[in-house]
């Protein structure tokens, strides 16, 4: 059984970015539960989750770049932007299916 993701607040989830390493190592340790909760709701046998998890997981780092160099995502949580690739992930895999 996976945790449930706890949301931070906007400044919580900056901090985190602003103070993390290049590999953004503390957000991919925050951000893990938040994939997990949301693949748990994707109607997917375990091996595509697990690929899915994989790939969002390697993705964390490029993301975080792109809002943390992002300044239209000053009032936006991390979270949230973060939310979108994971959209994307689930996409490719319902597209699959339907091909």
């Amino acid at each position: 059984m996976s945790t449930l993701f706890k949301a931070l607040s906007i400044e919580e989830e900056h901090e985190i970015l602003h103070a993390d390493d290049a590999k953004f190592s503390g957000m991919q340790k925050y951000i893990e539960s938040y994939i997990l909760q949301a693949l748990s709701h994707f109607d997917a046998d375990e091996g595509e989750k697990s690929i899915a998890l994989k790939n969002l997981i390697d993705i964390i780092p490029v993301a975080a770049k792109r809002f943390v160099e992002n300044r239209s995502t000053e009032d936006m949580k991390f979270s949230t932007y973060f939310g979108w690739y994971i959209s994307e992930e689930v996409k490719k895999y319902t597209w699959e299916r339907t091909t």
